[in-house]
C-alpha cells in the first residue's frame, strides 16, 4: 500500500464540520482526511482560535497528524462516509 501526502497543498478548513481537511493519496486514490478542532487545540493547549489559527496548527503538527491519518489509513479505521479523522484522542494520546 503507497500512502502519499502533498505538503504543499495548504489544508482546508471547513466550519461546518470544525475540522481542517486534507487529502491523501492511497495507491493514486484520493483520501479525505480532516483533523477536528479539539485535536487541534488540546495539542496546542489553546481554546477559542479562528480558522486562521487552526490552519497555522495544521502546519505547524502537519507531520504528526499526517503520519496518524496514515496509520489509520493501514488499519482502514475509516469513518462511515469513507473519510479519515484525527482525533484528540489520536493526536494527543488521551
Amino acid at each position: 500500500m503507497r500512502i502519499e501526502f502533498d505538503s504543499q497543498v495548504a489544508g482546508s478548513w471547513n466550519a461546518d464540520t470544525e475540522t481542517m481537511r486534507f487529502i491523501v493519496h492511497r495507491d493514486n486514490k484520493p483520501i479525505l482526511c480532516g483533523v477536528s478542532r479539539e485535536a487541534l487545540e488540546d495539542r496546542s493547549r489553546k481554546t477559542g482560535l479562528h480558522a486562521s489559527a487552526l490552519r497555522n496548527l495544521f502546519e505547524q503538527y502537519r507531520d504528526e497528524i499526517e503520519r496518524k491519518a496514515a496509520a489509520k489509513i493501514r488499519s482502514r479505521e475509516f469513518e462511515p462516509n469513507g473519510t479519515v479523522l484525527i482525533r484528540t484522542t489520536d493526536l494527543n494520546g488521551e
